[in-house]
């Protein structure tokens, strides 16, 4: 899934983005977990700007096209139940083929049930 952060950017602000060193946190933080991954309970959380179609609307792609340096800040709820052909996507920066395909690489609700099936995790 190709990137391109800086799609909508004026070209001098992409460019400055482009050329900034990645910043590393040194030591990096850890907190050892305090139970067994199978009493665990997740939430998952992406970026990807799905949605349920029908259910909730997209994010606002438009105002953003106008507003490179805005970004909707809304979220969405996404049951763990969903189906692969209810997601919808609104981002301007990842390409939405393969998010339509196969949620999982971007929100991996269904392995996630997979695993609390097996007994791996909680829930």
């Amino acid at each position: 899934m190709a990137v391109d952060s800086f799609k909508y950017l004026p070209g001098s602000i992409a460019a400055y983005y482009r050329n900034l060193p990645a910043r590393r946190e040194e030591p990096l933080p850890w907190t050892p977990l305090g139970k067994p991954l199978r009493e665990c309970r997740f939430a998952l959380v992406t970026t990807a700007g799905i949605y349920v179609k029908g259910l909730e609307p997209p994010f606002d792609a438009e105002r953003e096209k106008r507003e490179p340096m805005w970004g909707d800040p809304t979220y969405r709820r996404i049951a763990r139940e969903v189906r692969q052909e209810q997601i919808g996507v609104s981002h301007l920066h990842i390409n939405s083929r393969d998010i339509l395909a196969d949620v999982n690489i971007v929100l991996p609700v269904h392995r996630f049930l997979e695993l609390e099936a097996e007994g791996a995790i909680g829930s």
